[in-house]
């Protein structure tokens, strides 16, 4: 037998004992966001049949302005999206764009207005759909367009299960925007076809020509420039869901590419 190597028996008497950690796993959100959610939440978030009204009270050169917003702010917007979402598709949207590019107290302020803005949006959405739901019943309901207790009661109820569904959780609640979209896209083309009807047969109810196209520069008109602005927004909002997308760095920009098509036509 070959003695044992007493520098070797020395080293093995010290050996460190090998020890077993608990490595923490990190609590990760569900992916439950597919390009098909996705397409109908931007559809959901920028599209809106209160739009129709509004540049109708601005007559034929919302026509105009509804151009120059789509080139002037949709477009880069949309771009924006795209090179942002696909190279930053973590949770948090422009919380987390702002961040990496001037520091956290802008991302602070950034998504603090971002979130704050929603307040009186959402309360102001389902007003609009409180009002509308009013022509259900004809003028027996017409008594309600000036009860407060029903838009508060309408808003209120809209609130409970938009925020119920959500906190159940986003599997459930995109279901929400998902029948929203559709629900939308059906009244539109019911009001398209009804508007192509009364066409035909009537014509157009506004002339149209080289002088009531060009838009106007009075007060009230220039407001109406903002809130074209603002119908185009939303396209960015997806992004704060990043980590609940599947797929997000190629998902959101096709859902951005998609929608917008959808929209501008």
């Amino acid at each position: 037998m070959t003695p044992a190597d007493p520098t070797h028996l020395t080293h093995s008497a010290h050996a460190t004992p090998v020890t077993h950690q608990t490595v923490a796993v990190q609590p990760t959100l569900r992916r439950v966001l597919s390009f098909r959610d996705l397409v109908l939440y931007y559809s959901v978030t920028g599209f809106s049949l209160r739009w129709i009204a509004t540049a109708a009270a601005a007559g034929p050169s919302a026509l105009v302005i509804w151009v120059v917003a789509a080139l002037g702010f949709f477009v880069p917007l949309v771009f924006s999206t795209l090179e942002l979402s696909s190279r930053y598709p973590e949770e948090g949207g422009i919380y987390v764009w702002s961040k990496r590019a001037f520091g956290p107290f802008a991302a602070f302020i950034t998504g603090w207005t971002y979130w704050g803005s929603n307040l009186p949006y959402l309360p102001g959405l389902l007003y609009f759909a409180a009002a509308n739901a009013l022509f259900i019943g004809g003028p027996a309901w017409q008594s309600l367009s000036s009860n407060s207790g029903y838009f508060i009661a309408v808003a209120s109820a809209g609130l409970a299960i938009a925020v119920t569904m959500n906190v159940i959780g986003l599997d459930v609640g995109k279901w929400l925007n998902n029948i929203g979209a559709i629900a939308s896209w059906i009244v539109a083309a019911l009001l398209i076809a009804l508007a192509a009807v009364a066409w035909s047969r009537f014509g157009s109810a506004t002339p149209i020509d080289a002088r009531t196209v060009v838009p106007s520069t009075s007060l009230k008109d220039v407001i109406f420039w903002s809130t074209i602005a603002f119908a185009f927004g939303g396209v960015e909002s997806g992004s704060t869901m990043g980590e609940e997308i599947r797929d997000p760095r190629r998902t959101i920009p096709r859902a951005v590419v998609a929608a917008a098509i959808v929209r501008s036509s």
